[in-house]
């Protein structure tokens, strides 16, 4: 392994850690003498950074929401998020700002305030545009590797159909409902009501396949 792959793991490594990490010091006690761990910091802030974030607390997914002026009553948007609480969360998004703006993405931010005691107060930071998603996720995909897979998937499947438009018939929203449906599996499962039968029964048509055939869940 070369020193420059090394760095970009450690790189990778401090995003992930700030996104799901503590820091603490670790006193441990030999005989009649306390011992302290020596803590690490990377100060980098880079695209593998960014990944090592992205892997630790953000999420991939495409939105969809009824809308009654909608010629289908339906809309659909990539939606990437990441959600930060806790006393580095501030940083968190600086980072994250700063980052979107050095690559030309547009983002917007939210501050999350919960009222309950049993919920920290959070921030989150979203990105809903088609092309500001893959300029994003271009960017840190190379990086990327607890969701890779959902990347490839929203890079290779998802964005190009939604920039040529094809969600806005019902034959490319169905095939972006497969797509859809495909990376949520590697989430766990279905998440929310919305799936490709769901949209089959709404509307009574079954996905044209010809388009997909060919491509195996297993590339990705």
């Amino acid at each position: 392994m070369t020193q420059e792959t090394v760095t970009k793991r450690l790189r990778w490594l401090s995003g992930f850690f700030d996104s799901d990490g503590t820091i603490h010091l670790k006193v441990q006690k030999k005989e009649n003498s306390y011992y302290i761990n020596p803590a690490m910091k990377i100060t980098q802030r880079g695209p593998e950074y960014i990944a090592g974030m992205v892997d630790g607390d953000g999420e991939i997914s495409s939105l969809i929401s009824q809308v009654d002026d909608h010629k289908m009553d339906y809309r659909i948007q990539p939606h990437f998020k990441v959600v930060q609480t806790g006393n580095s969360m501030w940083n968190v998004m600086k980072v994250l700002e700063s980052f979107s703006e050095r690559n030309n993405i547009s983002y917007s931010t939210r501050e999350i305030k919960h009222g309950n005691d049993d919920w920290n107060d959070g921030f989150s930071f979203t990105i809903t545009e088609v092309e500001s998603s893959i300029k994003f996720l271009n960017s840190i995909n190379d990086y990327l590797v607890v969701k890779r897979k959902q990347a490839n998937i929203m890079l290779n499947e998802i964005l190009p159909r939604m920039k040529q438009e094809v969600h806005k018939n019902k034959q490319g929203f169905l095939e972006i409902m497969h797509w859809r449906d495909v990376m949520n599996s590697y989430k766990g499962g279905q998440r929310g009501k919305y799936n490709l039968e769901y949209f089959e029964d709404e509307w009574n048509i079954e996905i044209d396949g010809s388009d997909i055939e060919n491509k195996s869940v297993f590339d990705y």
